[in-house]
């Protein structure tokens, strides 16, 4: 203490009380005590209020941390739900194409028993040919052609479909599509071109793709031009690239849609009500030009119409000489086929089919020629084959009990039946 001053450091923020007491300079020292109080408060950072703050702002963070780690969880749980769903629902969407594609499997023998008929009859009486049976004939093909193109959706969706290149014309393979469309063109007075520049165009494509494809385009040209309208198919070679056109001057497809056509069972709500389809056809024309390492484009015609612009490069993008070719086996010179007026068989065959009249079918169309035997399934194939010398064996695939791959396959396997050549049928349309 200097003079009347005195000087605390570093006191702790509390209340202090000081004692005075006044004294002189010869130690002489007053009774009386005067006490003085002194409070040192704390920084405002060590403050009650701040002290407070600091807690709400732990709380905070506190309730923010557990917050946000359920939002989390349930954001984790509404993710799984909506991936639990779309399996759910791909499930479901593959169980539905496995029946339809399996129902279409079944289809294809009683429409073989109907078109297969109507073809041997008309060929035995063409006067017949036109008429109520043409149409019957048509529509048969139209269903037939439609559930080709679900197996064919449906073994691209499976990635089984398989590209075979040849080295041809397309030219000459593309115009006997165009051909086939002659007739209804000409009954509905459509202006129906075919312009190749030039006349010959050597590529390697996939006959039997390239083939679907323009089908599907004219199919779908001719669906929406009206009667006595036009449909113009142009090939054409610019460089290393391959050009189909196909224009028509029909009411043309909206510009909000032209980018979703190619979408898998995609039909634009004024076309699905009016001309039906299952809108498939031009989700295959996609699929087979990007196959084929090509692109499609729809455009508008003018002054109306569509135009549908494939290209696709002249040259594989692999090497076709090393792909096996696809080729029809010649006919054997052993099997001679004889007269309908000779009864003396020479060869006699046994039919496998678990369809009774599709066997039936197939006996009257060759007991003419050859001695036919039957069997409703593999088992009884092998009894028959045992107890009777037969030349050749034609075998569903799908049949009960045993099925036609088990019956080729004992068959191959016997050293005494072994040499029997046999033909399998069947509607699945797997490359197997």
């Amino acid at each position: 203490m200097v003079g009347n001053v005195v000087s605390f450091s570093v006191m702790p923020p509390k209340r202090y009380e000081i004692e005075v007491r006044a004294g002189t300079a010869h130690q002489s020292w007053s009774p009386d005590i005067k006490t003085v109080t002194v409070i040192v408060r704390p920084p405002w950072y060590r403050s009650l209020a701040a002290l407070l703050a600091y807690v709400l702002a732990a709380l905070a963070i506190l309730a923010y941390i557990v917050m946000h780690f359920r939002k989390q969880r349930k954001q984790k749980a509404e993710i799984a739900r909506i991936n639990q769903e779309a399996e759910d629902q791909r499930r479901l969407l593959d169980m539905k194409l496995t029946f339809f594609a399996n129902v279409s499997h079944e289809l294809r023998t009683p429409l073989s028993l109907i078109i297969n008929p109507l073809d041997e009859f008309v060929s035995r009486y063409p006067q017949y040919g036109t008429g109520f049976l043409s149409t019957a004939r048509s529509n048969a093909a139209y269903l037939k052609d439609l559930i080709g193109q679900l197996l064919s959706f449906r073994k691209i969706d499976a990635g089984g479909e398989k590209m075979h290149y040849i080295r041809q014309d397309i030219v000459a393979c593309l115009r006997d599509v165009f051909l086939s469309y002659q007739t209804w063109a000409d009954k509905r007075r459509i202006r129906y071109l075919f312009n190749p520049d030039p006349e010959v165009i050597e590529m390697d494509f996939d006959r039997s793709k390239m083939t679907k494809v323009l089908h599907n385009l004219l199919s779908n040209a001719f669906k929406f031009t009206p009667d006595g309208g036009r449909i113009d198919v142009s090939l054409s070679q610019e460089g290393s690239i391959f050009h189909l056109q196909v224009a028509d001057d029909g009411k043309g497809i909206p510009e909000a849609d032209r980018a979703k056509i190619f979408d898998m069972f995609f039909q634009s709500e004024e076309d699905s009500r009016s001309q039906g389809g299952s809108g498939i056809g031009l989700y295959l024309v996609d699929q087979y030009v990007k196959m084929h390492g090509g692109s499609v484009q729809v455009t508008g015609n003018q002054p109306r119409g569509t135009v549908f612009q494939i290209d696709i490069p002249l040259a594989a993008p692999v090497d076709i000489t090393s792909e096996p070719a696809l080729t029809v086996p010649a006919e054997s010179s052993e099997i001679r086929v004889y007269s309908s007026q000779s009864r003396q068989y020479e060869y006699t065959l046994l039919l496998v089919d678990d369809n009774l009249e599709f066997l039936d079918f197939v006996s009257d169309s060759l007991s003419a020629l050859y001695k036919i035997y039957h069997a409703a399934d593999g088992a009884s194939a092998l009894d028959i084959l045992h107890k009777e010398h037969i030349d050749l064996v034609i075998s569903d695939v799908m049949m009960p009990n045993m099925s036609g791959l088990e019956l080729c396959q004992k068959i191959r396997s016997d050293r005494q039946l072994s040499g029997i050549p046999v033909i399998l049928l069947t509607a699945k349309a797997g490359e197997e």
